[in-house]
């Protein structure tokens, strides 16, 4: 039997918090202006337009549709204008 996370945490002697790393869907709200990439060095300006486990739908400045699940993939952008 396997035990919740919390305490799964507890009997490992680790903070889950910092251990964890954040869903998507945690670190991006819906509106929120992002930057997609595909590993080229390039980063596209985005916004997030929909939550969908385990990764969040983009729309790029050319109206081209994305689903990013990767955090390398993905980073906030508060200064883009859409």
């Amino acid at each position: 039997m396997l035990l919740p996370s919390s305490k799964r945490c507890a009997v490992l002697g680790i903070d889950c918090d910092k251990a964890m790393v954040k869903r998507l869907v945690e670190m991006y709200a819906v509106g929120a202006d992002v930057e997609i990439t595909f590993g080229d060095d390039v980063w596209l300006r985005a916004r997030v337009i929909k939550h969908a486990p385990p990764g969040v739908w983009v729309v790029d400045v050319n109206g081209r549709f994305w689903f990013v699940t990767n955090t390398r993939r993905i980073r906030a952008n508060p200064a883009a204008d859409l």
